[in-house]
């Protein structure tokens, strides 16, 4: 008989090796059904990537409550694969689950070992007990229902239903450090700086035996500086028991690297390695970093001492025909953009993301606000408490050691109740035992929240930092309403440090407008150039405020799936993105960040886009962050201009010719020469220029 290649990789990774190995499931052939039908899929996978963003179809008014919406595919579906595993004796296995949404269940031939309800963290399970010798079977159940007990219970987003993150394979000896302990690492690293700058690391360890014996163990501690040289070792000796929690080890670094918020941050590394008198062995290794932080209501933020203001960023997890089941390579374009873009800051709204994600943050050294999924509602029951306090827990734990994060958000725009018999829920105090418990499970870590009520102070005064979602120029006002808006939250809450949380405007890349108005944000028409007008005018105030507004996180870095809704040029999604639902196009506003934010000489001219013109004198902008820069028009030099201090440099009443015009701008740095050019067309049927110049290309 001939053996697969498929089968001969997966037996010599995962059985003929000592200690732990961790074999992925996704390229296994896995049968998936869903109402009935069944077909052959790979993971990661969602059976929600097309109807999940294609917009209302039973709804007879479009909202924004896509979370609890019914009008894509929701229910239960099985995953099913074969295990090329013939357990060997002494070993444990582990199938632990990065993401499934929302609730799903492990079966191992027949027999159920686990069961987890929340689709944003971990879950892992020991299968070993119910192996057979061979043909082993792995069933995973997945439901994407909505219940009334699992957070999120509102949201302005696609719950996506799938096997969307990694399934792996966990083999280790019989003495190990416990994957099952809350789907953790099971090694938790606080790192602290004494008044020299001297580091200190305390460590804990959660250990799992499954043949304990009278004798010792080992466990030695191993710290490797940003470079991977192995600097400090620490070996202690302990009672072989069953379980066990080794707690509070020390050990010193001097001298350290900090991390810090650019690329190539200091991310250290802890190699923990337990063995036992028989030679089993198991090891884990964590990152970590050594980094200090602080807000302040009068000084804003602080990292390392330094003062600086959180350039930061929104970010879902879903991306057009694939839904959340990106793969690692789709991730690290996600943060390209980020780190290309000049941001510094990341807030993983609304939810928990991917360990990848964590990780690429603590290399390019992104400070990361991560948060649970408590979003708009709080039901007081004690299901829904207990199950929020557990996606709080298993947030903390599962992502304790990533130095790129800094905050943990534990409410979004909790303002309202939406059912009669809870009107009387008094949310403050659900909230608040939400906010203690994870001090309690973190006390290293600020909370956070991200409120949209001035004037709720109850509940504005829960979480360590204060922040707020406003969209100055979008839902209220015009975007010179930043200024007001941060300076009514300080005047207000004067004890908390204050951050916006979300601010943005929706844009379409095919849709253009000249002289540009304020549209209306659940309309059709979202012309590009607003997006770009208002997030200047926005910034301009925000800019001028670091100590006032210690950050700021855009809504949003890509436009997302929110099912629900019906505006913009595409049903089904929020095109407030600064770059399209495919991440194939970034639109003018992000070029805007990238002349504010990132220090590589850049010019981009705006409204390329606009390709067919009707107005024969036009008003041509460009961000660049050059010190001069010079228009040319048909091959005629213009005029050579200084951008504004937001990088912004306009020319006015610029006459175009009939047919095709081409426009470029260039500079230079030091010698560098950088230009950007734009063509566009002067249509026959010129309009006058004091009228509005639409361009609809979909």
């Amino acid at each position: 008989m001939r053996t697969s290649p498929l089968l001969l990789a997966f037996l010599a990774s995962s059985l003929f090796v000592e200690a732990r190995t961790i074999t992925s499931l996704n390229n296994h052939p896995w049968v998936f059904e869903f109402n009935g039908e069944k077909q052959q899929v790979f993971l990661p996978h969602t059976w929600n990537a097309q109807d999940g963003a294609d917009g209302p179809k039973n709804l007879s008014k479009p909202t924004a409550l896509s979370v609890q919406g019914n009008d894509y595919a929701r229910g239960m579906a099985t995953y099913q694969t074969k295990l090329a595993l013939e357990p060997q004796a002494g070993k444990r296995y582990f199938i632990k689950l990065d993401g499934a949404s929302v609730i799903s269940e492990v079966i191992i031939n027949g027999n159920t070992v686990g069961k987890h309800e929340g689709a944003f963290t971990a879950s892992c399970y020991e299968i070993t007990p119910f192996l057979k010798d061979k043909n082993n079977e792995l069933t995973i159940r997945v439901d994407n229902t909505q219940t009334n007990y699992i957070a999120p219970q509102a949201g302005d987003f696609t719950t996506f239903g799938g096997l969307y993150r990694p399934v792996n394979l966990i083999t280790t000896d019989a003495l190990c450090i416990n994957p099952t302990y809350f789907a953790s690492p099971g090694v938790f690293i606080t790192p602290t700086l004494d008044q020299n700058n001297q580091g200190k690391v305390k460590v804990d360890v959660h250990l799992s035996n499954s043949k304990p014996s009278t004798g010792n163990a080992e466990i030695t501690f191993t710290i490797k500086d940003p470079s991977g040289e192995a600097i400090t070792h620490k070996t202690v000796t302990i009672p072989n028991n069953e379980e066990k929690i080794v707690k509070q080890i020390e050990l010193s670094v001097p001298k350290p690297k900090l991390w810090s918020a650019h690329k190539n941050a200091a991310v250290y590394t802890l190699e923990t390695c337990v063995k036992d008198s028989d030679g089993s062995e198991d090891t884990v290794i964590e990152p970590f970093g050594f980094r200090s932080v602080a807000f302040s209501p009068q000084n804003g933020f602080s990292l390392n001492g330094k003062p600086m203001q959180i350039r930061g960023v929104n970010r879902h997890q879903d991306k057009k025909n694939q839904g959340w089941a990106l793969t690692p390579q789709d991730e690290e374009l996600d943060i390209q953009y980020i780190t290309q873009m000049g941001a510094n800051g990341l807030r993983t709204a609304h939810y928990p993301q991917s360990e990848n994600i964590y990780n690429l943050c603590d290399k390019n050294g992104i400070l990361v606000w991560s948060e649970i999924p408590c979003i708009e509602k709080v039901r007081p029951t004690v299901e829904f408490r207990d199950n929020t306090k557990l996606q709080a827990k298993e947030m903390i734990l599962q992502n304790y050691n990533h130095p790129s994060i800094i905050l943990w958000g534990v409410f979004n725009e909790i303002y309202h109740q939406c059912s009669a018999e809870e009107a009387a829920v008094k949310m403050e105090k659900e909230l608040k035992e939400y906010n203690d418990y994870m001090k309690k499970l973190d006390p290293t870590r600020h909370t956070v929240c991200a409120t949209n009520m001035q004037g709720r102070s109850e509940l504005n005064e829960i979480t360590d930092v204060l922040c707020a979602n406003g969209y100055p120029g979008w839902y209220g006002g015009g975007p010179k309403g930043m200024k007001n808006f941060i300076e009514g939250y300080n005047k207000q809450y004067p004890n908390k440090a204050f951050g916006i949380s979300e601010y943005g405007h929706g844009a379409s890349i095919y849709q253009h407008e000249s002289p540009v108005k304020q549209p209306k944000p659940t309309h059709y028409w979202h012309p590009e150039e607003w997006q770009a007008y208002a997030h200047e005018e926005n910034y301009r105030a925000i800019k001028a405020q670091p100590k006032a507004c210690w950050g700021t996180f855009i809504w949003n870095m890509f436009d997302f799936a929110t099912d629900a809704r019906n505006e913009g040029d595409h049903p089904g999604i929020n095109d407030k993105g600064l770059v399209t639902y495919d991440r194939t196009t970034p639109k003018d506003a992000y070029y805007f960040y990238k002349a504010n934010w990132n220090h590589e000489p850049m010019i981009h001219i705006t409204s390329k886009r606009f390709k067919i013109r009707k107005h024969d004198h036009i008003n041509i902008k460009a961000y660049t962050n050059l010190s001069v820069v010079t228009l040319i028009v048909n091959g005629k030099e213009i005029q050579t201009k200084q951008p504004d201090s937001e990088k912004v440099v306009e020319w006015q009443n610029i006459p175009l010719e009939k047919g095709t015009n081409v426009i470029k701008v260039h500079g230079k740095d030091k010698h560098t020469h950088i230009s950007d050019t734009a063509t566009w067309i002067l249509a026959n049927d010129t309009i006058p220029t004091d009228q509005t110049d639409k361009f609809d290309n979909r």
